[in-house]
């Protein structure tokens, strides 16, 4: 099954993505990184990045390039 990731902002904006994108049968994964800037939140996301991508941003969530 095809994926991709991206970098939520928060916990609280990766969780809001995860239930929304469950509402719409898409799988999603949260999970914690770290690296030299400290913390942060990973989302693999499995599904195609063009049926994936509107549902984020009805939310507020941009699917951009991970950084």
């Amino acid at each position: 099954m095809n994926y991709f990731m991206i970098k939520p902002r928060s916990m609280t904006q990766a969780e809001k993505a995860r239930l929304h994108l469950a509402k719409h049968g898409i799988k999603c994964t949260v999970e914690r990184t770290t690296g030299r800037g400290g913390c942060g939140f990973a989302m693999k996301i499995f599904g195609e990045r063009s049926a994936v991508c509107p549902l984020l941003e009805q939310i507020g969530i941009s699917c951009g390039i991970p950084r």
